[in-house]
């Protein structure tokens, strides 16, 4: 499957490209489209920048956990080019939808197909590469401490969940009962912490599950990193 290496390590997190979005939006509470203002509900409009920062999050920890990304949407989101960002008819303004042609070009974005239930995508990537790395854990004792395969949502996916036992399984990977590096979802928050871009634009930073295993793992590795930097390696010498 596109951007699922064979060969590499390191935990896959699967982003629900689409909830992310949504959730952006509802917490900057600048996603509706002006045209429902007026009407009994509004309509909120997904914000792909959440999608950026949550990567952002991941990558930046790459360097010592290994963890790689993979964005799922509709294919709806990437279909047409809007002509400016005061359409009500486009789906998104012309930068985010660059963001998400750069993800593209990267080979970090599944599309789902029209008509197709992108949590479907989502799930059945997940559990693919969950049961590959477990197959590889029975064969060979050389991985790193942590694999597994995760998504990033605050989807339930209970209708998942009913149809198939094997999600079930997988989502709930992730206890106390069971070993680091299995699987599960990550759910997550968006906060303002004052952040602006280079056009004085909000910018919120996302709060992945903070006890969460993979994100508990994950920022360990990076302190520990940070300690290294600063201090240098321990050296023992022994006394006289």
């Amino acid at each position: 499957m596109e951007g699922v290496e064979l060969g590499a390590m390191g935990p896959l997190v699967v982003i629900d490209g689409a909830n992310v979005a949504y959730a952006y939006a509802d917490a900057l509470g600048a996603g509706y489209d002006d045209s429902y203002r007026n009407h009994r509900s509004r309509r909120l409009e997904p914000n792909v920048v959440g999608i950026q920062v949550a990567c952002q999050y991941f990558w930046q920890h790459a360097a010592t956990s290994s963890v790689r990304v993979l964005v799922v949407l509709p294919a709806s989101y990437v279909n047409a080019k809007p002509r400016d960002g005061k359409s009500t008819n486009a789906l998104m303004e012309t930068d985010q939808w660059e963001l998400l042609q750069q993800l593209k070009q990267d080979g970090k974005l599944v599309l789902a197909p029209p008509t197709d239930d992108d949590d479907a995508y989502v799930l059945t990537i997940a559990l693919r590469e969950w049961t590959r790395q477990q197959q590889q854990q029975q064969q060979s004792k050389e991985h790193p401490l942590l694999l597994g395969a995760y998504c990033l949502s605050n989807d339930l996916f209970r209708d998942a969940l009913e149809r198939n036992p094997r999600v079930r399984e997988w989502l709930q990977a992730n206890n106390h009962t069971t070993t680091v590096g299995s699987g599960g979802r990550i759910s997550f928050a968006f906060v303002d912490m004052g952040q602006v871009d280079d056009h004085g634009q909000r910018i919120l930073d996302i709060v992945p599950n903070p006890r969460h295993e993979l994100i508990l793992w994950m920022e360990q590795q990076s302190q520990e990193q940070q300690q290294q930097q600063h201090y240098g390696p321990v050296s023992y010498t022994s006394g006289v």
